[in-house]
């Protein structure tokens, strides 16, 4: 019964470093995007990471680390430095991507789903889907990557969709749409 004791208190130990290790892989600095509002089960897995948690109002990201919104959900994710707002829809992944090193525009890949993005600064922000890949100027716009195609709206300002077919400009009130394996046109 006394060996139990001192094992147990080693248990515990260990326990508390491990949760003290998870709660710092939480945060970053600095971080690249924060959680502004999660309606529904809107879950994040750390860059290193295999399992996905639970996010909270707050929560903040770094390169590498991805965002999911499940059935039924919505989220509002806010990029650094810039003050970009992200409106993640239902079913949306998206992952967050470090930038080239020259480069000077925030990376973000969007695996699936729907984004509505609002960006009223000059920093350029580069968005990379399945088949299109968006190059953005200060802007307001909807992309929707669904399992064959992507689909472009800007409301105001300046988009370039481009991919290994080509590359299509738009601006405020045009569309885009662009087919595995085609270069996107206009809608």
């Amino acid at each position: 019964m006394e060996l139990r004791k001192p094992v147990l208190l080693q248990l515990l130990f260990v326990c508390a470093l491990l949760s003290a290790s998870a709660q710092a892989q939480d945060s970053c600095e600095p971080w690249v995007a924060r959680i502004e509002s999660a309606e529904g089960r809107v879950e994040a897995k750390r860059s290193g990471q295999t399992t996905w948690q639970a996010v909270r109002l707050g929560d903040a990201f770094c390169y590498g680390d991805s965002i999911r919104v499940e059935d039924n959900s919505r989220a509002a994710v806010l990029l650094a430095p810039d003050q970009t707002l992200l409106r993640l829809d239902q079913k949306t992944t998206i992952t967050l991507t470090a930038p080239e090193p020259a480069a000077q525009a925030s990376w973000l890949d969007l695996l699936r789903g729907a984004v509505h993005f609002i960006s009223r600064t000059p920093q350029p922000l580069k968005i990379k889907t399945p088949y299109v890949n968006a190059a953005v100027e200060g802007t307001e716009f909807l992309l929707r990557v669904e399992p064959s195609r992507t689909a472009l709206w800007v409301y105001e300002g300046r988009v370039l969709a481009s991919n290994e077919h080509g590359e299509l400009r738009l601006g405020g009130g045009e569309a885009a749409l662009t087919e595995a394996g085609q270069a996107p046109r206009k809608r």
